[in-house]
Formats: C-alpha cells, structure tokens, sequence
C-alpha cells in the first residue's frame, strides 16, 4: 500500500475457532441505519446480525423452502424503514423480513421470464426504493418495487468476445442487446447515483449511469494491476473510490470511480486467500470476506475527499497521465473547470510524447465541452486531434498486424485440416490415430481469430473516437485555422483507408483470377489449391468489411460539414478540398464497384456516397472543362462492355442526381459539360442514337431480370445443400466433407454472379447518361422533334407500372413474413423435440421469403435508377407528370452521428417539440434521437430492454405543451412517457391496446391513439388514464381499422384507416366531416400524418415511398413520389412533422431523416 491509499489492517471477527457455533464462509454484508452488520452464513442458511462491535445479536432462517427459510442465501439490502431484503439465491427468490428477522414477503420463482429469477446473488434499493437484482444464472438485472412487481430487466448471457463481434457485425439487439454479462455477482453505487456491478465471468466491471446507459467498462483478465481473474465483490467507499475482491489474484484492488487503477490490498499486507465480499461504511472502514475463511478482516481506509487524494497523486513525480486525467475528472465533477482543463491538457501532452493509451476517451471531453458553445485553447484543440489520430493509428497497425498473423496460421491449419479431410474421404470408417499436428493448428487458428475479432474491435472503437471529436468540434464552429486541421486529418484518414482498401482487394481479386481459372480447368485436379484460396478470401473479404469502417463515419462528417457549409463560403472551402471527384468520388466510385458481391455492405455505403455526393456537389468547382462531343459519344453501351473508366464513372454517378441546365451555349449535367453547337446538323443521326439507347435500356432491363433468375435457381440450389447438411448422420464423418465443398464451390459462383448483377449498372449509368445528354442536346438544337420526347414519355410509363407492380408485392411478401415469424418463436419456446423438423420447415419458408424479398428489393433499385434518370431528362423536356408533383425542395439530411458515428440509423415516427427540435424514433437500435431545428444532434436515449426507459421496437411518439414525450414501444405494448430530456415518467396501457403505430396529441394535453386491432381512437390523459369520449362509438362505426392519426389545433383530428377512403376528418365531436376517396390515388394506407397552416396537410404511404399533399378540404394538391437513394428521393417513408415551413421525413431504409424546404 502506497501512503497515498493507506488500508491498514485494524483486526478480524467471525473466526471459526473463537465460535461456539458452526460457521461458514460469509456469502453477503449489509450495513443497517442503526449501525449494525448482517451478513449472510452461506452454508449454515441464514443470516446473523452483529452490533457495531461485532458481537453477534441474534440471527434468523434455517434451511427450507417455505417463507422465512434460505437456501444459500447472498446479497443483503435494507430500506430506509430498515427492512431487510435477501437474496434466497437457490430458492431463486427474494425475501423481505423486518429488522428483527420476520418474514413479510416473498417474490420469485426458478425461470427466466419477467418477474422470475436464476440464483439471485445481490441486491441494491436505489433513492426511488427500487430493488436491483441481480441474477448470476439469468446473468442480468432486474428492477423491483417494494412490493415485489418486477419493472422489467436489463441485460443477458455475453462473453466479451461475444459482445464485441456482436458490435461489428450489428448484430439486432433482439439477438445480443448490451450489456452482455458473464455471471454478474456484486453491484454498488456512487456519490453522483452511478452504478458498478462486477461482471465476474468476463473479469471487468461495468459502470451505468442513472438512466443505466454504460459509460465505462475497464478490466479485463489478467493478474496484472488493473485486470482481474473473477472480481466477486465491489464496494464504494465515502469518497467514491472503489474497493474490488479480486478473486483468484487473492487482492482487493483500489480504483477511481472513472476507471483507473490506483494500488491493491494483497497477501503482502496479510493472508487474503480468495477475496469474494467488501464492505465499506461511512467512517472508511472496509470489510472483506474470504471463500474459504469464516472470519472478516477489518481495514481502516482514507476518508480524505476525492479531490484532495487526485491533488496529492497528479503532483507526484514522475507525472503520469492517468493521474492528470484523474485529477481532470475529479475538478470536472466538483464544476472547477479551470484546473479541470489544465490537467486535462497536461496529460494529453505525455500521452501524444509517450505511449498511446488504447481507446482513451479523455479527448472527447473537450469535443463536448466546445460542442456545448464552451472555448478551448488552440493547445488543447491541437493534442486532442493529434492524440485521437494517433491512437486510430495504432490501432489500425495493430489490426494489420493481427489479421496477417491469423491469416498465415489459419492457412496452415486449412492445410492440414484438408489432408486429414482426404484421408477420411479414402477411407471414412478407418481408424486413425489423434492428429496432433491438427489439433494444434486448429488452436492456433482460434486464437488468431479471437485476436483479429478484438483487434477489429478496437479499431471500431478507435475510429468512432476520432470521428466522434472531429464531428463535435466541427458542430463548435472552429477557427479558419481549427477547419484547416480537421481537413487535413480527415484527407489523411481517407487516404489511409482507401489505400488499405485497395491493396487487400487487388489480393483477393488475383486469387479470384486464379479461382476462375481452376473451375474452368474440368480436367485439372486443384480442389485443395482452389479452397485454400477460397477461405482465404472469405477471411479477406470478413477483413475488407472492418477496414471500410471509417468511410461511413467519414461520409457523416462530410454530411455534417455540408450542411453548415450552404451559408458558411470559409466551410464550402474545406468541403471542395476534400470532395473533389479526384479525391472522394473516384475513390468512392471503385470501392462500390470492389464491394459489388457483398450486399450489404454496398447497400450501406450507397447510400451514404450517394448523399454525400449530393450533399457536397453544390461546393465543388464549377469551372470545368466544356467537351465537344462526337455523333459516337452518344451510342448505346452494351451491358458486357468492359472498358470501365473510374473517373467517367464517378463523374456520371455526380450527374445523375444534378438538373440539366443550358446557359450560355453550354449543355451542363453535374460536372459534365457540353458545346451543343458541334453536332448540328447531325440531329437525325443523334436521334438514331438516342432511340438505340433507348432500345439498350430494354435490353439492360431484360438482362438484370435473367440474372436475377439465375441467382434465385443457384441460391435455392444453395439452401437444398443446407439442408442435406442437417439431414446426415452425426456417425457419417465423410459426406459432410463433400457438401463443405460443394457449398464452397457454390459460394463462389454466387459471388461472381452478385458481382455480374451489380456491374450491369456501371454499363447503365453511362448508357442512361448518353440518352440524357443527347435527349437534352436535341431539345436544344431541334425542339419541336417530338419522337423520341413520346418514346421516353412512353418508357417512363411503363417504368411507373413496373414499379408500381414491385412496390404492391414487396408489401404482400413482408406481411407474409409475419405468421411465420410468429411461428418460429412460437417452436423455439418449445421444448418438445418432435418440433425440430417442423423448426426448420418453417426457417427455410422464411429463407425463401426474404430471398422474394431481396429480389424485389434489388429489382425496385434497380428501376428507381433508371426512373430517377428518366425524370431528369422529362424535367429538361418540360414534360407535364401525369399527377401535379409537390415542390418540395431538399435541404439536408441527417443520420447517426455522436457516440454512435459510422452505426446505422433506422428512422421512424418523428415530431418537433415547442422548441423547434426534432425528436426521432430509431426502430431497430429501440432509441430516441434529438436533434435541433437546424438538424444538429443534441442527445439520445433508450435501448433494447423492457424496463422502464428501454424500448422494444418503438415506432412512434408525439409530445405535449410542455415537450413531454409519448412513445409507442410496440414490442412492450406500452406507451411511455418521458420529460423533454427522457428521463421516465410513467407507462400506460399494458394490454389495454391492441398492435398502434400512431399517436397525436391534441390542444388539451390529451393523447389519441389509432388502434385498428380495436376498430377505435383511444383517447388518454396526462397521467395515463384513459378518458371516456361520448362520440367513441359513433366514431368508430365510422372507422375500419384507423392506423394513422394527427390532431389539429381546433380538436378535430385526421385519421388514416383501411376503408376505401384515404383519409377521414373528424371534428372535436367525432362527427366524419369530410373524406377523400382511395381510388386513383395510387396510395397505401396512411401511418403517419402531418399538417401545417400554411400548406396544408400531408400523408406518408411507407410501402410505396411517397407523399400525398390535400388542402385542408382534404382535395388532393400534388403528390411527392420520387423513390430511391439520391438526394431527395425516397425510401421507405415514416414519419412527418412540420417546423417554420420545413418538412422533416423519416426515410427508413435510406438510413436517414430528410428536410425539405415547402414552396407554395
């Protein structure tokens, strides 16, 4: 022990030799108001109760079932009234007694399902009263109140590895929601109301928040001073340092509460064999029980304040930055914010001139603080980017380092595992002796696995920490010269990751060639040389997806930068620097193009080029070189056409979102230009041309279908070998071998026919570009040639119908999803094992729908592109829509930024508070986002859970006067009520209402919810009790199946139902006013609804991703229907709210909320 933390030994109690009674090892300590010390006799079923000087008073239990009696009992809580509260852990239980030991009450039972427990192990009653359980075998937390109702829990079964592959492979939370735990066995609390719960198995401690949002976890197993073998116990004392029972490194180590470790109390101070209990009371005294010992050891502890104890350490010489930091966070939390800063700064210095911590967050701090409008220095502002890069730096070597080690023990073990294969295949019922060459290379493999997947996740955390700076102190409205290093940081990054990208795809590409070149060589015998390059590039192609993970965090600070960019010319400077087409959309452009086999990746990164694209294209230079094309630059490109050239391509991808303008002689589309004048008197042959073009857009359509038809043949040939694969014998050890190979074989034909499927579009886009330009040369140079203008008109018909066609099964095909759904969970509840083969007759139905599924999602792009194309050349052409279209103009965009930068966004349901800002529902991440009316990121909350402030797939909410938030958590089947910051207030409704999707909050405070499955409009109060209308009834003969619903500002209301009319307008007496029919519309039903004084009332048909515009009278203005992935276009289409003129949109699987600006 250091003088610093000085933890002497004072005396022991409880020895097993100074008892008249037998004694076991202590299995819980709790101290009550009045000073005296319970702790619970594992082995002896009880619990004993000592005064203040640690003479036994009296004790109560015995062994047993019944109430009043334990079996191993654990953790111990007392309340404020001084009622004790046991964890009857092999009785899976609770037990609530009064202080002299009479039992009150029981809760609890063996299971794992909500209000059940698996060998509770400790308990902690927070200020509220709540009780904290937590579950060893459950391997969570759950809430109870006083009377033993469970609030729901928080938590599952997870390794460290587990949870980290979860994280980089965003695996649904439903499947692995954080935090994932290892045996948890001991929880405590904090000064500032932080919880800290020992997750044992995965030897490290977590650390929540009030509102239970992690915000540290450290540790990690090991015996050196910081890691753990099983921490058992951990205990707070006064000022807030952390006292852990360190199990198998017989130690209770002595931490900060942010983390960082202090000293330890060991053998060297007395015996202390297996620490498993700590206990520190108000006067520093600190107890610890041992597992094999029945005595408690006493230690007196500093009680010297936090503050004082960081002062003393961060002066000690030499200085160490974790010291600095700590003596930072201390101020921090006591509002000095000078000394606060100072130290802070310090310590960045020694680590940007020493060693680079791993995923330090220290720097974040000062993105936050600058975020918040607070100054730092250019110092600090310089250390904090520096620190950050490099610590991004670091990891991403240590990650290169780590996947080619892996990949060379893993290509060894390949080898030999395909020999050893061989020989089974020769002889499958031979015997052979243990392969210990095998054996070990197999084992090598594993932990190079292990060792990549952490390094991967490292390297995510890393570049989210970067991103995550650079994003708050681009929202802080830097300095000139702030910006100019952000620039170059970010062009830096860039660089280093497309170079990664590049050299590790022109690998695996020449093992490709090489692939290729065996399958086509029939007589050759290179299957074993052909699978070695096989699982080398599907280990290649696991590496790509991680490495690819900075450009998505990049593409939303490049998002960020743009929209302060529209009215900022010294931003717009920086944004054109790191956006030329050269630098960005080039490279942007070939990583598309080399990830065109792996699906979904390239949706991801799509979609976020393309608005990147977009977003930024307004700062690009406008000088650009003027062509002087040629009768042949406007022939039809045929689809196999192999002459690609990256930087036409990524010019013609900027064009495609970009209006075609003529001004001053000079035809422009993006940043493509051209001089008219050379092709006249050429116009004849140029029709010629662009008729062709035309014709190819038939043959690429044709083409995509037949492809797509080979890919459903060869992906239904796919699963029929899984299922051969479940259907052998477990004794049948050779014909697994053979289908291994066939899969493999398959797996890379598949490959290159998603690759052949995706490259169409390359062909495409320059084939629909040379029909745009020459349309648009023509109509400058001819006009009143009206052929080809009808032709095109004509196409753009039939691609409507298509779509329309793709749009109204895509819907079909999802409903279809949902009894099957319903069913699988319904066979995995079961435990009777004649519903396996029914398990998998049902898993492969649903295989099948989501290939339908799949297909029609790919078609629907696919056709939107070309519509997209299409649209661009009929808005040059003047060409009247056949339905008046709403002028909504797009203005930015926003997406998951903050801690969360590069991880998915799945808006649905949004609404501005009275404030201006913008609350968004993310579905499939079950949170709320907040984000300001100029679309800057203020705060979000909730995850997967069923306590109070989680959520199970929240789809909508709506807020009240005073920005109060109802949340519909469709998976809890409950609406949720939150304050402005989402701090939980109550829930209501449990049961009550059938499957909602929408809720509007009217004039009075009140809550109306459309609920279908109830044929009704349920209306709530402020405190959740529902509130009798007398028109309800009348209402309701007037509803089918209300599904969307908005309350206007004179209390009538507007309701979407499934009736043959659209929409419905109800006054404040629920008396139908108006409606307007469904017929020739060409609408869906309608969720989500939004309505403005101004202009009106709009309406989001999800599945067909578009808007309707009605007037107040509910006649139909225009319509907004544009699908697709560009800028303005839309996916599917969720919520709608209206702030000051501008039209927000929850663009589902655009990843996004859109704004648009509403013109009259």
């Amino acid at each position: 022990m250091t003088s610093l933390f000085p933890a002497n030994f004072d005396k022991s109690f409880r020895a097993k030799e100074e008892s008249e009674e037998e004694l076991s090892p202590p299995s819980g300590f709790c101290l009550t108001p009045d000073g005296n010390f319970l702790l619970a006799d594992d082995f002896n079923h009880r619990i004993q109760v000592y005064d203040s000087q640690f003479n036994r008073v009296h004790s109560f239990g015995e062994k047993g079932k019944e109430q009043g009696q334990l079996q191993y009992p654990k953790g111990i809580a007392v309340d404020k009234e001084g009622h004790i509260f046991v964890a009857d852990s092999w009785n899976h239980r609770i037990q609530k007694f009064d202080a002299q030991g009479k039992p009150l009450l029981v809760f609890g039972s063996c299971g794992d399902g909500k209000g059940e427990l698996n060998e509770p192990w400790d308990i902690l009653i927070d200020p509220s009263g709540v009780l904290i359980v937590l579950e060893r075998y459950n391997h969570r937390i759950q809430f109870f109140d006083g009377e033993g109702n469970s609030l729901g829990c928080i938590g599952q079964r997870g390794t460290t590895l587990e949870e980290n592959l979860a994280n980089l492979f965003e695996t649904p939370l439903n499947l692995l929601a954080p935090p994932a735990f290892e045996f948890p066995t001991s929880i405590a609390s904090d000064s500032c109301g932080n919880y800290f719960v020992t997750d044992s198995g995965n030897h490290r401690i977590r650390k929540f928040n009030k509102k239970w949002q992690e915000i540290l976890t450290f540790g990690d197993q090991g015996d050196q001073p910081g890691q753990f073998l099983y921490p058992l116990s951990i205990s707070v004392s006064p000022n807030d340092l952390l006292y852990i029972a360190d199990l198998n490194n017989n130690r209770v180590q002595i931490f900060t509460s942010f983390g960082q470790y202090l000293d330890s109390i060991d053998q060297a101070d007395t015996a202390l064999e297996a620490p498993c209990l700590t206990l520190v009371d108000s006067n520093g005294n600190l107890f610890i029980g041992l597992t094999f010992d029945t005595k408690i050891l006493k230690y007196q502890t500093t009680l010297e304040t936090e503050s004082l104890l960081a002062e003393k350490l961060a002066a000690c010489e030499p200085l160490q930055p974790e010291h600095l930091n700590f003596f930072s966070l201390a101020q921090e939390k006591n509002n000095n914010e000078a000394k606060s800063l100072a130290a802070l700064e310090q310590a960045m210095d020694l680590w940007v001139k020493n060693d680079i911590p791993a995923n330090t967050t220290a720097p974040l701090r000062l993105g936050r603080r600058a975020f918040a409008g607070k100054e730092i220095s250019n110092t600090s502002f310089d250390l904090a980017i520096t620190l950050m890069e490099n610590q991004l730096d670091e990891s991403r070597k240590k990650m290169l380092a780590a996947f080619n080690s892996w990949q060379i023990s893993a290509l060894k073990f390949n080898e030999i595992q395909m020999k050893e294969q061989q020989e089974i295949q020769k002889d499958p019922q031979g015997l052979r002796p243990f392969n210990m060459e095998l054996y070990t290379s197999e084992r090598e493999d594993k932990k190079g696995f292990r060792e990549t997947r952490n390094a991967y996740y490292s390297f995510r955390k890393s570049t989210q920490h970067l991103y995550d700076l650079i994003f708050h102190l681009v929202e802080s409205d830097p300095s000139e010269e702030q910006f100019k290093s952000i620039s170059e940081l970010l062009s830096r990054q860039w660089d280093a990751t497309t170079k990664n990208l590049n050299n590790y795809f022109n690998e695996k590409e020449k093992r490709e060639e090489s692939m290729v070149k065996i399958l086509g060589d029939s007589g050759g015998d290179q299957l074993l040389s052909f699978l070695q390059q096989y699982y080398h590039n599907g280990r290649t192609l696991d590496f790509l997806i991680q490495l690819q993970f900075p450009l998505r965090a990049h593409c939303q600070v490049l998002n960020v930068l743009a929209r302060k960019a529209r009215d900022n010319e010294k931003i717009s400077k920086f944004v054109r620097e790191l956006c030329k087409p050269s630098v960005f959309t080039e490279n942007a452009t070939r990583t598309m193009i080399r990830f065109h086999e792996h699906w979904y990746t390239l949706d991801i990164l799509e979609a976020l080029f393309f608005e990147t694209m977009d977003v930024t294209q307004p700062c690009l230079e406008k000088e650009t070189p003027i062509q002087e094309p040629g009768i042949d630059d406007f022939s039809p490109v045929p689809f196999d056409s192999e002459n690609l050239d990256m930087t036409q391509a990524a010019k013609i991808l900027l064009s495609q979102s970009a209006e075609i303008k003529f001004e001053n002689g000079v035809l422009s589309l993006g940043p493509i230009k051209y001089k008219t004048d050379s092709l006249k008197g050429q116009t004849k042959e140029l029709v010629s041309k662009c008729l062709s073009a035309l014709e190819a857009q038939s043959v690429f359509d044709n083409k995509y279908v037949e492809l797509l038809n080979q890919l459903n043949d060869l992906e239904g040939q796919r699963r029929n070998l899984d299922a051969q694969l479940r259907q052998v014998g477990s004794e049948d050890k050779a014909t697994p071998i053979g289908i291994h190979h066939n899969i493999a074989i398959m797996d890379f034909q598949l490959g290159l026919l998603r690759r052949m499927i995706r490259g169409i579009d390359t062909n495409e886009n320059l084939n629909l570009h040379r029909l745009a330009a020459g349309t648009a040369v023509l109509k400058v140079l001819n006009p009143e040639d009206s052929k080809l203008f009808d032709e095109i008109s004509s196409y753009s018909r039939n691609l409507d119908n298509k779509i329309r066609e793709i749009l109204d099964e895509r819907r079909l095909r999802n409903f279809e999803w949902i009894p099957l759904r319903e069913q699988q969970k319904q066979l995995a509840s079961s435990s009777d094992i004649s519903t396996i083969d029914n398990s998998i007759n049902v898993e492969a139905g649903i295989d099948e729908k989501k290939a339908s599924v799949d297909r029609l999602e790919l078609e629907f792009k696919k056709f939107t592109k070309t519509k997209s194309s299409i649209r661009q050349i009929l808005n040059f052409l003047d060409a009247t829509p056949p339905v008046p279209e709403t002028p909504l103009k797009p203005v930015f965009s926003v997406s998951k930024v903050g801690p969360e930068i590069g991880m998915l966004f799945y808006p649905q349901g949004l609404v501005h508070n009275s404030k201006g800002d913008l609350l968004v529902v993310d579905h499939e991440h079950h949170q709320i986002h907040c984000f300001s009316p100029e679309g800057k990121y203020k705060f979000h909350f909730g995850t997967w859970g069923n306590t109070a402030g989680n959520f199970r797939y929240p789809v909508n909410l709506a807020t009240d006067s005073q920005d109060n938030i109802y949340v519909i958590d469709e998976g809890n089947g409950l609406i949720k009520k939150f304050d402005a910051m989402g701090n939980f207030i109550l829930s209501f409704e449990e049961g009550i209402l059938g499957q909602v999707f929408s809720l509007s909050v009217d004039g009075k405070d009140r809550i109306h919810i459309a609920d279908p499955g109830n044929n009704r409009v349920s209306v709530f109060g402020m405190n959740g009790k529902e509130i009798p209308l007398p028109y309800s009834e009348e209402q309701s003969n007037n509803l089918t199946e209300p599904c969307g619903i908005f309350c206007l500002d004179d209390g009538s209301t507007i309701i979407g139902d499934k009736s043959e009319f659209l929409l419905k307008h109800f006054d404040a007496n629920g008396k139908l006013i108006r409606k307007i029919k469904r017929e020739g519309l060409g609408f869906g039903d309608i969720y989500f609804i939004a309505r403005d004084k101004e202009h009106g009332i709009f309406g989001s048909d999800y599945w067909h991703n578009q808007i309707i515009h009605l007037n107040d009278d509910l006649e139909m203005v225009d319509i907004y229907r544009r699908p697709g992935n560009r800028f303005g276009e839309l996916g599917k289409t969720g919520g709608l709210s209206i702030h000051k003129g501008r039209l927000a949109v929850s663009n589902f699987d655009g990843r996004k909320v859109q704004f648009f600006d509403l013109q009259k």
